[in-house]
């Protein structure tokens, strides 16, 4: 029996069918999975995806559906998404969240702590046989260390640069001319009329300015992974974990800027005297399925 399975998060949906070895045999692509941020467009992009895999060679082999989403933890949001399912769809499901799909890819059952650094951020760990978190509040009230924040800082600055002598650093004058914010109703109505995934987007640039010296993405980018090692480092003081950690990473921000997870990984082993393990394989995402369908069966 094959799996779907589902990883609805911000910015796209991945829909692949997976075999019992974690082997991808199909995959599919649609827009953004976030119940939270906008609920019909979500519900419709998973919908699609599920489709597109029953109608695939390998769809009249599958079993059942694992939907790892974003914004299942908030209010009822998971369970109308859970009853327009079960009137759409001819196979059993499971509802996650996207963070537990991406944890079980990485750790299995095995007790680890997963940080997740995207548009958002996120840390998962499982003890007990139960997943604790810290962050995932959104870009709101949280979000510290992600790819939202760092943009928000970069405006920051240029805010301060404009209220003062007007922009005049490199850095500011990068940003000015590549989001035609170089004025002060330019820059308000880029943030208030535009999506925080537009917002996260500024992250690249600042690690291309990174990348070609600039001091202050430099320091940007530093704090951002040193915001997320100081969130592991609580997170292990909260559930009182001994001795050695493994510790994961998903997400662009950790996954391909080589720069902000230079400074995570200093920053914890320092801090944690190398009693910290950092598992660098990279999984896919939507493999966590096997593990998620069979501690469903197992309940």
């Amino acid at each position: 029996m094959y799996l779907i399975s589902v990883d609805a998060g911000g910015t796209k949906t991945k829909t692949a069918i997976v075999n019992k070895n974690k082997e991808i045999l199909f995959e599919y692509v649609s827009g953004a999975g976030n119940i939270a941020v906008n609920f019909q467009q979500a519900k419709d992009n998973i919908l699609e995806g599920i489709h597109a895999s029953l109608a695939s060679p390998y769809g009249t082999n599958c079993g059942a559906i694992v939907i790892g989403v974003a914004g299942a933890g908030r209010g009822s949001l998971k369970e109308n998404l859970q009853i327009f399912l079960e009137k759409t769809v001819p196979l059993p499901f499971l509802i996650i969240s996207d963070a537990e799909l991406a944890y079980y890819s990485v750790f299995q059952n095995i007790s680890g702590i997963l940080v997740i650094a995207g548009t958002g951020s996120i840390l998962l760990a499982r003890t007990n046989n139960k997943f604790r978190t810290l962050g995932g509040w959104g870009h709101l009230l949280g979000d510290e260390g992600s790819a939202y924040d760092i943009g928000i800082q970069a405006l920051k600055i240029m805010i301060k640069e404009l209220e003062e002598k007007g922009i005049h650093s490199p850095f500011a004058h990068a940003l000015a001319e590549k989001y035609d914010i170089g004025e002060e109703s330019r820059l308000k109505e880029f943030v208030y009329s535009g999506d925080k995934a537009k917002i996260a987007r500024i992250a690249y640039t600042v690690y291309q300015l990174a990348k070609s010296g600039d001091p202050i993405a430099s320091a940007l980018l530093k704090n951002a992974g040193t915001s997320l090692a100081k969130q592991v480092l609580r997170f292990i003081k909260i559930l009182q974990i001994k001795g050695n950690v493994p510790v994961a990473c998903k997400g662009s921000l950790l996954e391909k800027n080589e720069i902000v997870f230079q400074y995570f990984k200093e920053t914890l082993l320092k801090d944690r005297n190398g009693q910290v393990t950092i598992v660098e394989e990279k999984t896919e995402t939507v493999t966590g399925a096997i593990v998620a369908w069979s501690y469903q069966k197992e309940g």
